[in-house]
């Protein structure tokens, strides 16, 4: 490991409060595990949206659902509270709304342009510039960042 790499990580997360991201990091945390949270069949019907004051905005795509899930506000709300590893949603609005096509997998864009795989040098490249942040994550969400910025500068 490279001579002070290991402190990349509190840095990270310093910048990210001082910069106001706290709660888009935690947002991109949920976005990103929504269906094992909540369970493929209320994430193909909803879909994350807001953090603000700690009430969390949740899309839901029709008022069939929103009706069903006021009765597990609750339970989603800990699920979500257990996900994040604190208190970070106090409660939960459910506003009907967009619910992104990625919510639904039966439903993904085919017509998206497919995009090269990685070559070994740049998956270590990868591997080794995230290796020093411990906050899994937070490691996940800039190893993505990282692979979709070479995919896209490869094509």
């Amino acid at each position: 490991m490279k001579k002070g790499l290991s402190a990349i990580s509190p840095l990270l997360k310093a910048m990210s409060k001082n910069l106001g991201l706290e709660k888009e990091v935690k947002l991109f945390r949920l976005k990103e595990g929504w269906p094992d949270i909540v369970g493929h069949a209320i994430a193909s019907h909803t879909a994350p949206q807001a953090i603000r004051y700690h009430v969390m905005t949740l899309h839901v795509d029709g008022a069939a659902w929103l009706h069903e899930l006021s009765f597990l506000k609750e339970e989603i709300r800990q699920k979500i509270n257990r996900q994040l590893g604190n208190e970070a949603v106090r409660s939960l609005r459910l506003k009907i709304g967009p619910v992104s096509a990625l919510s639904k997998p039966e439903q993904k864009d085919s017509s998206r342009k497919k995009r090269t795989p990685l070559s070994k040098e740049a998956q270590t490249l990868v591997r080794e510039q995230v290796s020093a942040v411990s906050d899994d994550a937070l490691k996940q969400a800039i190893r993505k960042a990282m692979v979709h910025h070479l995919e896209k500068s490869s094509t």
